[in-house]
């Protein structure tokens, strides 16, 4: 998702390449999505009158769905694929690995800059 949202700094086919494939992800099951969703939010979730069973969105990391809360207030609810904190967290581990490996034997190729930048983009999320 990182790559394909940098152009400035990877090749344009490569980018767009990466780019078609955040499109084509399959939904998580609502019953899924649900169970995170209270997982998440806790007693808060009783807030949430009906959630739409077909996402409006659905990407490698989330879904997003419409919601409607019990005062009737129309809202929309990204949800986090289970799992998928910690495997971006392993992830990243190894890219900064790699690339403290890359820029030792290619002081040329530094990219622990792109790399903090992701682990920021991360933790944000």
């Amino acid at each position: 998702q990182y790559l394909a949202s940098r152009p400035d700094a990877f090749p344009p086919p490569m980018v767009k390449r990466l780019a078609r494939l955040l499109d084509s992800n399959e939904p998580r099951p609502l019953n899924e999505t649900m169970a995170t969703i209270e997982e998440e939010l806790g007693a808060a979730a009783a807030e949430i009158e009906s959630v739409a069973p077909v996402p409006i969105s659905v990407a490698s990391i989330a879904q997003v769905h419409a919601a409607v809360l019990r005062n009737g207030k129309r809202v929309v609810i990204k949800v986090q694929h289970r799992d998928v904190a910690k495997i971006i967290t392993q992830d990243l581990v190894q890219s900064k690995d790699l690339a403290a490996t890359l820029q030792w034997l290619e002081p040329e190729l530094d990219l622990r800059g792109l790399v903090r930048e992701m682990v920021e983009m991360h933790e944000a999320e």
